[in-house]
């Protein structure tokens, strides 16, 4: 009987979500480290495959779906709402007067987003499509815009831009917007496009500038990737967790040193796991250094 019903738990705990589970010491098929807006696309889309992942991050909540600082230099218009100052668009600058645990402190040497969604969670959500001479000059065959073009449409369609971002679709304080056109365009000669319709047309060209917002708020891969995510069994999300360094067996990755807690815990891949390192342009680099990468 007692074997019998260890049996039974054992079996009950394999049907148990993972973000349920203990995830420390779970085998995990994916392990992404940095929860920026990369991370959090590249996570997403393993899952959705069906591969046990974990998405690691340093930093701790933004977003009020995040279960971020509803306090922390909020003005009182907010109350009674569940957004923070990083859900409102206008209100990115007071992030560089006081980061508020939003910003890289003692991590790295630089002005940088250590929070879920990365720097998507604290810059101006600027959100402009390059041209295709920049896919088929700077990467590799298979790379090319024409390889690309699918993807590019999934993740335009998933996560929208608009260049009227409030949530009447009106534009407000246009003043210095109609002198500066006046300027370009009446003056000058350049065209006036609309940016992302016209990307291969960089040249000579004038308009408004293209946002990461949906109905008058910041939007972006927390809000529409990760939320996807986080619906699925498979996928774990694990913030205020420090990456320190790959571990390796030769030329294979076999899991990633985390500090838990103050304590350095190693994170354990399955048998065909692999690690996606997307911890930015500075950490990254530093994680692979301390992992003998590079």
């Amino acid at each position: 009987m007692k074997y019998t019903a260890l049996l039974l738990v054992a079996q009950l705990a394999s049907f148990l979500p993972l973000a349920t589970a203990d995830w420390t010491n779970t085998q995990w098929d994916a392990i992404v480290v940095g929860a920026g807006p990369a991370g959090i696309i590249v996570a997403t889309r393993l899952a959705e495959a069906k591969l046990n992942t974990l998405l690691i991050e340093g930093g701790g909540p933004s977003y009020g779906v995040t279960g971020g600082d509803l306090s922390s230099r909020r003005p009182s218009w907010l109350n009674n709402t569940d957004l923070t100052r990083v859900d409102v668009p206008g209100l990115y600058t007071s992030i560089f007067a006081d980061g508020g645990g939003l910003i890289c402190s003692g991590t790295i040497n630089a002005y940088g987003g250590c929070t879920i969604g990365g720097g998507s969670a604290i810059n101006a959500g600027l959100y402009f499509e390059p041209p295709s001479s920049d896919w088929d000059s700077f990467f590799p065959i298979g790379w090319r815009a024409t390889d690309m073009s699918g993807a590019i449409d999934r993740v335009k369609a998933r996560a929208p831009s608009t260049d009227t971002p409030s949530v009447d679709g009106k534009q407000y304080l246009q003043s210095g917007y109609d002198v500066v056109k006046r300027w370009i365009v009446g003056s000058l000669g350049f065209a006036d496009v609309k940016i992302n319709e016209n990307k291969n047309n960089k040249l000579d060209v004038f308009g408004r500038p293209v946002y990461g917002y949906k109905g008058g708020q910041r939007a972006g891969p927390v809000t529409t990737y990760l939320q996807d995510a986080l619906k699925l069994p498979n996928f774990h999300l694990q913030s205020g967790t420090r990456a320190v360094r790959v571990q390796r067996t030769g030329n294979a990755a076999t899991g990633v040193w985390v500090k838990v807690n103050g304590v350095e815990t190693l994170i354990h891949l399955s048998n065909t796991g692999r690690v996606v390192i997307s911890a930015g342009a500075i950490a990254t680099p530093g994680l692979l250094m301390f992992s003998g990468i590079g």
